[in-house]
């Protein structure tokens, strides 16, 4: 695996989407599980995450493996885009069965491919496993340079509070969200307030890089 020291931009993300992804992971303790990133890229290279989707109800999840349900990725891509201009960034999943809190050689391989054939500069995937303790998620940024597709381990900047999409969308869109069952997460290691000042602007006038294709 190889994960180099290069110029990532750093991610940003509510703490109430990073909650929805650990309670989405210990909803499935035995199965991978996983979703999509939607938000929006900064001049500097910065991701900012909005808002997280889980799984849909034709999603596929096994031991091992985790394909989402396509028409459920479509439908709030296409939403998320036309009422809040969010961009489909990246994805998540977990890995209980291979018990890796990074991405398995698989995961670097397809996005690799997928972001050299699509000709994209950037992207993120978000890798969570849980225990007993609870359940972690790790965030990697994959940056194409001039010697290919490079990945790197990136800290979460968090940003205390559920953020203004969330409460919105799902009220807006309560017979189609999925939401999990678990109503509180528990985090194995305590997310830290990294982020003093907010999330990142949006730049009007300045257009963000296609967004990063489904796996």
């Amino acid at each position: 695996m190889d994960i180099g020291r290069i110029a990532h931009g750093g991610v940003y993300i509510y703490r109430g989407e990073l909650d929805f992804m650990a309670r989405t992971i210990l909803d499935s303790p035995h199965m991978e599980t996983g979703g999509n990133l939607f938000g929006y890229w900064t001049p500097s290279g910065d991701a900012v995450i909005m808002y997280v989707l889980g799984p849909g109800r034709k999603s596929v999840a096994r031991f091992t493996s985790f394909i989402q349900d396509a028409d459920y990725l479509q439908l709030h891509a296409d939403r998320l885009f036309e009422e809040y201009h969010l961009s489909h960034i990246g994805v998540w999943h977990s890995h209980h069965g291979l018990g890796l809190s990074h991405p398995s050689g698989g995961d670097v391989q397809s996005i690799q491919e997928g972001m050299l054939a699509d000709g994209l500069s950037r992207c993120i995937l978000a890798i969570g496993i849980c225990d007993r303790a609870g359940a972690s998620v790790n965030a990697f940024s994959f940056v194409c340079t001039g010697e290919g597709v490079k990945m790197n381990l990136v800290p979460w900047n968090v940003v205390q509070g559920d953020g203004s999409v969330r409460s919105r969308y799902d009220a807006a869109y309560r017979d189609s969200v999925i939401m999990p069952q678990v109503k509180e997460a528990v985090h194995k290691n305590r997310p830290r307030s990294c982020s003093r000042f907010g999330m990142p602007r949006q730049t009007s006038g300045w257009h963000p890089p296609p967004a990063f294709p489904p796996l």
